[in-house]
């Protein structure tokens, strides 16, 4: 199997996690690196706001010491560049420039899938970001900024020809946001015209998507955003299988169970009881789903105060999968 690298940067696994506001924080990005990811990246990170010293801003851009990509937001170019530098300073092993987040809140700034509609200011971040560090740096992008003007491929060249190491290609246009198909013949053509490496992101879900998208795209990894949250050991097996052709089971509801404790361990332990609390009721339908629904499932998770709240929770819905499955 070809080697996956981005510049000098060497992957253990060519999975990757997709950056996710409110959900790829450093106790997820951990819990996916251990179960295999080979990049996991942050939410996404203003740049302005990180070189003004925003509290949020900087806890989001905060050095973890794993296999972290750490994602810029932004359309103006010296903070886009300056903010960079900060990183690096800091130590990430990589910087990913947003060229694809949809979020209105972007759209007046000309940032995230924003920055398609102009490519030549694009091109020039780009740039500048490049020639201001010496780790790599990599771009996600979409189709466009609407279905009447896909111009993935022509950005991406733009991107690679002021020396981007790697582009993601989400093959949505920013009006589709998460609604619809996501088009992966897009991601095979920009892998046969470009020369640096094409991640394939969008409706990766399970193992067979993983291998679908990677033989049928040609692309040189697969990343992965909705179908590892609550899933983490999704990682585990997309990355064991390339690694060896061995098909893990899926996890039993106690291996779940397991999985979600250590998670919500590590959240209230990072951001204190109550944050991290809301974050643990944030991800706990998640993590069920593929299990039980309760159909009381929203004031069921609001009752979940504490780990031992969660604990509790986690036995009673195992008896409910027990008496389903017999």
């Amino acid at each position: 199997m070809k080697e996956f690298q981005i510049g000098n940067y060497k992957p253990k696994s060519k999975v990757l996690l997709a950056p996710m506001s409110e959900y790829t924080d450093r106790s997820f990005r951990k819990i996916c690196a251990d179960n295999g990811a080979g990049l996991v990246f942050t939410e996404m990170i203003h740049a302005t706001w990180l070189i003004r010293r925003n509290p949020k801003t900087q806890d989001i851009a905060a050095i973890d010491g794993g296999p972290t990509v750490y994602q810029l937001v932004g359309s103006n170019l010296e903070d886009m560049r300056d903010a960079a530098v900060l990183l690096q300073k800091q130590g990430a092993p990589i910087i990913d420039l947003n060229m694809g987040c949809p979020d209105k809140e972007l759209k007046d700034m000309g940032a995230g899938v924003y920055l398609c509609a102009d490519i030549e200011n694009a091109k020039n971040i780009a740039k500048a970001v490049v020639d201001a560090v010496d780790v790599p740096v990599t771009a996600k992008i979409r189709l466009g900024v609407n279905q009447e003007r896909i111009n993935c491929k022509k950005l991406a060249r733009a991107l690679e020809s002021v020396g981007i190491s790697a582009v993601t290609l989400h093959p949505r246009a920013g009006t589709q946001r998460l609604t619809g198909s996501s088009y992966w013949f897009y991601i095979h053509e920009l892998k046969q015209n470009l020369r640096i490496p094409v991640i394939g992101n969008g409706d990766v879900l399970t193992l067979e998507d993983a291998k679908f998208m990677l033989k049928s795209t040609k692309c040189d990894a697969v990343m992965i955003g909705r179908g590892a949250i609550g899933n983490p050991y999704i990682f585990k097996q997309v990355s064991t299988f390339l690694a060896t052709g061995k098909v893990l089971p899926d996890q039993t509801f106690e291996e779940r169970s397991q999985t979600i404790l250590t998670h919500a361990e590590m959240l209230v332990k990072d951001k204190g009881h109550s944050t991290g609390m809301q974050w643990v009721r944030r991800f706990f339908p998640f993590y069920v789903e593929d299990f039980v629904k309760p159909p009381d499932l929203g004031a069921f998770v609001r009752g979940i105060q504490s780990l031992s709240d969660l604990k509790c929770a986690l036995e009673h819905l195992g008896t409910r999968d027990t008496e389903q499955a017999n």
